[in-house]
């Protein structure tokens, strides 16, 4: 505070009482090494990473097929509505189709269609939230094809709205979305970060507003290019924040470290 430092202590809050004063500067001098969040249960395998307080996240490159999200809204790498009528399209090639999602408590049942032929009423209800969805459809003729998901308005009983989702998609029998597939799993058990000057530097969305990125090398020389989560998913770019991982280890809650994180890149 005006240049004298205040006692902080991690996990707890730093509290300046004064009488304020015009000119009064606060210098905050925060830890911004790379951090990781070794996620468990349904993240497990994936680590969230942190640059200081920032939560980086990854832009999806737009899939070799196209998708068409309509109105739906974009909650990172889900989208979801709950309006009559809007739908999602996503074109693609080969005999069949799968849709991954989510089951949510308050999912309705969407209709799907294939080509313009209506070929299932799916009903995305599920008492646990967030549990893996999956519906797939094999048989077509070989070419290209498009599946359209409309929201219907319908739900179960025991549904509290209306609401569809899609996170991905791929052909039958697979295990992940295509764009899951292909993000590369992080050696953690070296990481380097850069930052990217992204005011000068040409990126490939260079038309954004990301706040700052980074490139993250792992022991491997694998590079995965991350932004500030905050203005991730411009344009409507699938984005995850939960990236995949391999040497993860989950750090234990503690006073002093309630994020769970540990220094990966000193």
């Amino acid at each position: 505070m005006n240049g004298v430092a205040s006692p902080a202590v991690a996990g707890t809050y730093c509290v300046l009482e004064r009488q304020w004063q015009r000119g009064d500067r606060v210098t905050i001098d925060l830890d911004m090494r790379l951090r990781a969040w070794t996620g468990e249960r349904e993240c497990a395998g994936k680590v969230s990473l942190y640059h200081g307080p920032l939560l980086l996240a990854y832009d999806h490159a737009p899939a070799a097929t196209h998708q068409r999200p309509g109105q739906w809204q974009n909650f990172g790498k889900l989208f979801a509505s709950r309006t009559t009528g809007t739908a999602f399209e996503y074109d693609f090639e080969g005999e069949g189709i799968k849709w991954f999602g989510r089951r949510f408590d308050d999912a309705g049942r969407a209709r799907v269609l294939i080509d313009g032929r209506e070929v299932a009423l799916v009903d995305q209800y599920g008492p646990v939230r967030e549990a893996p969805f999956t519906w797939e459809y094999q048989g077509l003729a070989p070419g290209q094809h498009t599946l359209r998901i409309e929201v219907t308005g319908a739900r179960s009983p025991a549904s509290r709205d209306t609401w569809s989702n899609v996170v991905g998609f791929g052909p039958p029998g697979a295990q992940q979305p295509a764009s899951e597939a292909s993000l590369h799993a992080l050696d953690m058990k070296n990481l380097k970060a850069t930052l990217v000057d992204v005011e000068h530097k040409e990126v490939e969305h260079k038309s954004d507003d990301a706040l700052i990125r980074m490139d993250i090398t792992d022991a491997t020389g694998h590079v995965v290019h991350l932004r500030d989560f905050g203005t991730a998913g411009h344009g409507g770019v699938p984005y995850s924040s939960w990236l995949p991982a391999l040497n993860a280890r989950p750090t234990p809650f503690t006073r002093e470290n309630p994020l769970r994180s540990v220094v990966v890149d000193g």
